[in-house]
Parts: C-alpha cells; sequence; structure tokens
C-alpha cells in the first residue's frame, strides 16, 4: 500500500508534466516502505466500522483485533481515546484512511467518540465493515520531498556531506542539512517524521 498517489506527490512538487511519471512510479513504493521501517510503523491497522455508500461518517468502530479472536469481546471498544484498546494509528483528526468505499488520501477531519463515529473528508462511493488507519495527512509533503531526494537522474548542489538542493527540470527542493546514514535521506525530512513507534515484546 502506497503511502501517498502520484497525482498528490506531483501537485506538492508544483510538477504539471508526465516526464517524470515513471521514475515516479517506480520510487513512491520504495519510500513508502522506508517510511515504515523510519517509523517502526506498517500504518496498516484494521479497524471494524460500518460505511454506508453516500455519506462521510463512519460509524460503529471498533478495533479489528477483537473481532478477530485476539483480545477478549469484554474489552472491544467504541472509541480510540478513552477506550482499554488504543491504537497505534488512532483515528485523530488528520489521519488518512484507506478503504476500497473511499477515494484515495480521504482522512479524518472531526470524531465523536461518545458515539463511534468520525467524519472524513469524501462520501463513501460504497458500503463497507473495515478500514485501515494510515499515516497522518501532514506526512505527505514530506514523503513528496523523500520521493524527490531518492529520484534518479536528478542533479544536486552539495558542500562536503550536505545536500544544498536537488533539481529535477524546472523544479528544485532546498533541503540545508547533512544526509543521515542510517537512511540516506536529508536528517531534516527524517526529523519531520517524527519519533518511531515503540513495540514491546
Amino acid at each position: 500500500m502506497n503511502l501517498i498517489t502520484i497525482d498528490t506527490l506531483k501537485t506538492l512538487l508544483a510538477i504539471t508534466s508526465s516526464e517524470y511519471d515513471s521514475t515516479f512510479n517506480l520510487l513512491i513504493p520504495i519510500v513508502s516502505n522506508d517510511v515504515r521501517r523510519i517509523l517502526n510503523n506498517n500504518f496498516n491497522e484494521p479497524v471494524e466500522c460500518t460505511i454506508t455508500s453516500g455519506s462521510n461518517i463512519i460509524e460503529d468502530i471498533y478495533n479489528i483485533n477483537s473481532v478477530y479472536g485476539n483480545i477478549p469481546a469484554e474489552r472491544r471498544f467504541k472509541n480510540t481515546l478513552n477506550g482499554n484498546i488504543k491504537l497505534n494509528n488512532g483515528l485523530d483528526i488528520g489521519r488518512i484512511i484507506v478503504s476500497d468505499s473511499f477515494p484515495d488520501e480521504t482522512y479524518i477531519t472531526a470524531y465523536d467518540e461518545y458515539n463511534a463515529k468520525v467524519t472524513v473528508s469524501n462520501n463513501a462511493t460504497a458500503d463497507g465493515t473495515e478500514l485501515i488507519t494510515s499515516i497522518p495527512l501532514g506526512f505527505l509533503p514530506t514523503i513528496a520531498k523523500m520521493v524527490w531526494f531518492k529520484a534518479g537522474g536528478v542533479s544536486s548542489n552539495t558542500i562536503g556531506n550536505e545536500v544544498k538542493s536537488k533539481s529535477m527540470g524546472v523544479v528544485s527542493v532546498t533541503y540545508e542539512t547533512s544526509i543521515n546514514k542510517k537512511w540516506n535521506y536529508p536528517q531534516n525530512l527524517i526529523n519531520d517524521l517524527g519519533t518511531p513507534l515503540m513495540r514491546v515484546n
């Protein structure tokens, strides 16, 4: 599952031509995987719910683990803030949700924790019973810059081990930061992603 669409990538980079589409289509899944590894988070957390075609309100939200039997039924919850089960990628405002019932990059605009429902940015195109909680909407500009940085055939302006800018055609992105040697991205982009998820065995 890619964390950004090529249309959003090109919009954020102000690219209108299709000249680099093949490069972007190759790099988007690579960078998506890198983001998951950097943050130790698959951004693929299933949630049971009720999705109604034509509506932008998702109701009856439950953690899918209780449905699968991994968590006792009595711990089933109707919200992510005060319930006994907390999602790693909660149903917070700005969270992108993934579902066959919604367009790509649909995100949460409001939540009603008491009644176990959220409002999202698009109307559903079909009924559904499950969604996936993905990345926060604010990650998209950073991911776009990461794809840009990885793009092959770019020219770069470097000083020592610092990358000042990279350009492709008429578009240029300035970084002015050192490269993280573990992940091979500018450190400021790694910082923008935030803190990795801590997992307890």
